[in-house]
């Protein structure tokens, strides 16, 4: 069981990569209007590297910006789905405990517990 978790991750990854996260990435990072015309892009844009700076270059400095800011987006995006997951588990592990809904149990046989 444990060797299959270590195979799933990957697999997961990959498979998220290619379906949720990329569609995820287009609603929170859209294109710039002036970057698909081939204009350059307004001081504005979300992809320059200082505040207020304006940037030149070509199409390719931008495609540039935008493949590591989607990677950034993407390994989030990874964070995100490992931590809900697991803490979703655990919460559904911990809501089933009857010392989550009563504190008084949490004392319950305290200081005589028996040792591990």
């Amino acid at each position: 069981m444990r060797t299959g978790m270590a195979v799933r991750y990957p697999i997961a990854k990959w498979m998220l990569d290619r379906t949720a996260y990329p569609v995820v990435f287009r609603l929170i990072m859209p294109r710039d209007e002036a970057t698909e015309s081939g204009s350059e892009p307004s001081s504005s844009s979300s992809f320059s590297s200082k505040p207020g700076q304006r940037r030149g270059g070509s199409e390719a400095a931008t495609t540039s910006e935008r493949d590591k800011m989607r990677k950034r987006v993407f390994e989030a995006l990874w964070k995100l789905s490992c931590y809900g997951l697991f803490m979703s588990l655990a919460l559904s592990y911990v809501v089933s405990q009857p010392w989550f809904w009563d504190t008084r149990l949490y004392w319950h046989g305290w200081p005589q517990q028996e040792g591990g």
